[in-house]
């Protein structure tokens, strides 16, 4: 998303994660969304502090960290209007939820020559 002329990322990997943790209700991030839902004034805090923790930990992350990138700061946060503000929300809560996916990678199957029967498997 772009914030201010530049690129805001966001990534959730263990980085975001142990920052993250700090929001929530007795560290339990199961309980996340008790931090980020309430009264407006704690709300607006914890959710800034989850934005700068999934930019961080993008700008942080092997894939961009040879990149100019930077974390969007508490000061540009409180800079800008509310619609905004809560896009980036938006934003970084989709990245989490995409962060948690799991994710293998695996090998195809050998191929079998032609002519040549399956094993017996029983």
């Amino acid at each position: 998303m772009t914030v201010n002329g530049r690129e805001v990322g966001f990534a959730y990997n263990m980085r975001a994660a142990k920052m993250i943790v700090d929001i929530a209700p007795e560290r339990d991030l199961s309980r996340l969304g008790e931090s980020l839902n309430g009264s407006w004034g704690n709300v607006i805090e914890n959710q800034a502090r989850f934005i700068i923790a999934m930019s961080t930990a993008y700008c942080m992350s092997s894939d961009h960290r040879s990149e100019e990138a930077q974390p969007i700061t508490m000061d540009e946060l409180m800079d800008l209007d509310q619609q905004t503000f809560l896009a980036l929300v938006t934003e970084a809560m989709q990245a989490m939820q995409a962060g948690n996916e799991t994710h293998v990678r695996t090998k195809p199957a050998p191929r079998k020559k032609a002519g040549t029967q399956p094993e017996n498997q029983s």
